[in-house]
């Protein structure tokens, strides 16, 4: 885009991912095209500690328990192979409870799916993952490090 002999650029970058309703709106806006970048930027894991990692996924909770929709499981599987590719096949991963479980087994159809001979060749770095839903431990996430001080 030019105006006043000033050249700009766009870039667009979609957290979690880019979704064909987004780019609909963008083309019927016309503006699609004048975007130099379209991209998905997949910020799906955040460090808590040194061995707890959240996905922060907001609406994940509501969706899957009151709306009965789990798409959201996905972005679960995917981190889940991230982790792996990352890390190296992790033996162990057990889930607890309806939609951890279900997430994982995602994962495991990812997995059979791409092939991972590279995860075959790498020594494991992580031994033993546990997938939690929060409807199994609701309490958690309202916990401070006061709440734990006075327990």
């Amino acid at each position: 885009l030019e105006r006043h002999g000033e050249s700009k650029s766009f870039h667009v970058y979609l957290v979690p991912r880019i979704t064909l309703i987004c780019q609909r709106i963008l083309e019927d806006e016309g503006v699609l095209g004048s975007i130099q970048s379209f991209r998905q930027f997949e910020c799906d894991l955040i460090p808590m500690d040194d061995d707890v990692i959240s996905m922060e996924l907001d609406s994940a909770f509501r969706e899957c328990f009151m709306d009965g929709d789990c798409s959201s499981l996905y972005y679960v599987a995917r981190a889940l192979m991230r982790i792996q590719n990352q890390f190296g096949h992790i033996p162990e991963i057990r889930g607890k409870g309806r939609c951890a479980k279900q997430a994982v087994r995602m994962m495991q159809r990812m997995k059979q799916e791409l092939s991972h001979d590279a995860l075959k060749g790498m020594l494991p770095q992580i031994h033993q993952l546990y997938v939690l839903d929060r409807d199994v431990d609701l309490v958690t996430p309202f916990v401070t490090q006061l709440t734990y001080e006075e327990l």
